[in-house]
């Protein structure tokens, strides 16, 4: 009993960590170049990290809303195959609104179908 519970411990406190770790600026640096390649590689070998959590010391909100501002259309889809929230706003305005009124019309895209997505996936 005693080492379930020191199990279940570690557990939620590893989980915690993971929702309260902040993207690494690594990744940051990944959108601005605009390396899809390092973006995944960052996304796949790097602990645990909060993808929908804002980063301070860059001051540009999350890597999603980074990489819309940006234009990055390749790291966009990149971003919401790992689970970016495509529902999070950008200073008071809607991530897909600022991407269609800017004319990122392959970004506003990949925003559509991934919130038709979700949409489709809480309908069910």
């Amino acid at each position: 009993m005693k080492k379930t519970i020191s199990i279940i411990m570690v557990t939620l406190i590893t989980g915690c960590i993971t929702f309260f770790r902040k993207p690494p600026n690594s990744l940051f640096l990944a959108i601005e170049r605009n390396n899809g390649q390092k973006v995944t590689q960052i996304l796949a070998n790097t602990e645990p990290f909060n993808l929908n959590a804002e980063s301070n010391s860059w001051g540009r909100g999350t890597p999603l809303q980074f990489a819309v501002r940006k234009n990055r259309p390749q790291i966009v889809e990149i971003l919401l195959k790992h689970g970016a929230d495509p529902a999070i706003g950008f200073r008071y305005e809607h991530l897909l609104n600022y991407a269609a009124k800017r004319g990122f019309m392959r970004t506003a895209e990949l925003l559509v179908r991934s919130i038709l997505r979700l949409a489709t996936t809480l309908r069910h």
